[in-house]
């Protein structure tokens, strides 16, 4: 829509509630100023809002309409990551060029290194009258030499009567076609025409298909992604905000590969691209020094290990939910809750802006940080009288432990003195718990309260 508007094509109005704006005015226009009582509330609803309103409502559709564009661009670049690895001991790549320009073919192993080459002209005439020409006969001696099954051939090309002759010939073969976009190849194919291997370039480009198909992460991982060119109408998105986004997108990949190993391709794959920019996470968070505790974040999850899960909130620097803030529940494996990828909402527990650290917490009941857990002082206060430490430091659900669940080898007697029984005294406004008479009993009590 900006754009038709940009060339002329369309024309853009906003309908505004200005009857509604109006009554708002009225109910505040005597805190407005000395001189707004007697002005026109027409003029002053102009001057205050609908001046600038229209500019405004434009700059943040246009965001939002970025953002999307941007999320749908690196959609496309997660499959482009994603597609099943080609699993075969030899295959076949051809690179259809200008119509001018050399066909290029190699043959490669599973491993993507070079058995064969060639470099054929096509004929033009017998193209036209619909032969697939002599070339083509010359690629398929080739292919038979080596026993060949697959080949791999660009999506589109420039001369696309070759690829469409090359594509009908090979069918009538039986062999299994592959299509790989042949986007970013100038970049792609630099290093194999440089030193020490000095490839043609549509030899090289050859090759750059043949590998893509082999291994789809590493590959497109080597170029620019703004190169691949996965965004529709491209010129008119802010390029550095898609390329951060994109390059966020390939490394989610790349991790979600090295933790699931090098078979999580495809469909199967968890991999979720997070929002496409920092600003869509929390707009307001500019720098870690907006941050206070009690806020809810919203985050993507980008590493996982045995102590927690690392958060990108859209700062420079990530958040960290430890393990034992990740659920309401016990879990002793982050991966129990989480997975890379993952889009959460947390909130603030503590942050450490000289040091650079931002604690998360994911349950769904917390205690407001500075306030007391339920049924006795705070955390500092309980271990200085030799108190249980509040269950939200063990995983629960935010208040402290009660006597009863309390290991009767973890409790030091208090300062007061034991009660007749050995007893500690009663918390404040509750009644006085039995402690438990063995080890035993003080874990089954503690299994009984997790499982609430």
């Amino acid at each position: 829509m900006r754009r038709g508007v940009r060339e002329g094509a369309l024309e853009m109005r906003f309908e505004l509630p200005t009857e509604a704006m109006l009554e708002q005015l009225r109910l505040r226009k005597e805190s407005l100023g000395p001189d707004a009582p007697e002005r026109d509330e027409g003029s002053l609803l102009d001057e205050l809002v609908l001046d600038n309103l229209p500019a405004w409502l434009t700059t943040i559709l246009d965001h939002e309409a970025e953002l999307s564009a941007i999320d749908a661009a690196c959609e496309s670049l997660v499959g482009l990551l994603r597609a099943t690895p080609l699993q075969a001991r030899r295959l076949a790549a051809i690179f259809i060029g200008r119509a001018k320009a050399p066909v290029g073919m190699v043959i490669a192993d599973r491993e993507g290194e070079v058995l064969a080459q060639r470099a054929l002209r096509a004929d033009p005439s017998t193209l036209s009258t619909g032969g697939a020409g002599p070339f083509v006969g010359k690629l398929l001696e080739l292919i038979t030499e080596y026993n060949v099954h697959h080949v791999v051939l660009p999506t589109n090309a420039p001369a696309s009567e070759v690829l469409v002759a090359i594509q009908n010939e090979l069918s009538s073969n039986d062999l299994q076609l592959t299509p790989i976009r042949p986007a970013a190849m100038a970049e792609a194919r630099r290093p194999l025409t440089d030193p020490p291997m000095r490839l043609g370039q549509s030899v090289a480009s050859a090759l750059v298909l043949a590998r893509r198909a082999l291994d789809p992460i590493k590959e497109w991982a080597l170029v620019d992604p703004v190169g691949i060119g996965v965004a529709e109408y491209q010129n008119d998105l802010n390029e550095g905000r898609l390329r951060a986004a994109l390059k966020e997108t390939v490394e989610l990949t790349r991790l979600e590969r090295r933790r699931g190993g090098k078979n999580s391709h495809g469909p199967s794959a968890t991999v979720t691209r997070s929002v496409a920019s920092a600003a869509r996470l929390n707009p307001l968070v500019k720098t870690i020094n907006d941050l206070r505790p009690g806020m809810t974040l919203h985050g993507v999850v980008t590493n996982i290990s045995h102590f927690g899960a690392f958060i990108n909130v859209g700062l420079a620097q990530e958040a960290l939910v430890h393990i034992s803030e990740l659920s309401d529940r016990f879990i002793s494996n982050p991966n129990e809750v989480v997975s890379i990828g993952q889009q959460i909402s947390a909130h603030v527990l503590a942050v450490d802006p000289p040091r650079g650290r931002i604690s998360l917490s994911m349950k769904s009941q917390r205690r407001v940080p500075g306030s007391l857990p339920a049924g006795g002082g705070g955390r500092r206060e309980e271990r200085a009288n030799g108190g249980a430490i509040p269950l939200s430091a063990m995983g629960g659900d935010g208040g402290g432990l009660s006597p009863s669940a309390r290991p009767a080898t973890s409790r030091p007697p208090s300062p007061g003195g034991a009660r007749p029984g050995g007893q500690d005294p009663a918390p404040s406004g509750g009644s006085t718990p039995r402690n438990p008479k063995s080890r035993s009993e003080a874990l089954a009590n503690l299994e009984r309260l997790f499982k609430k």
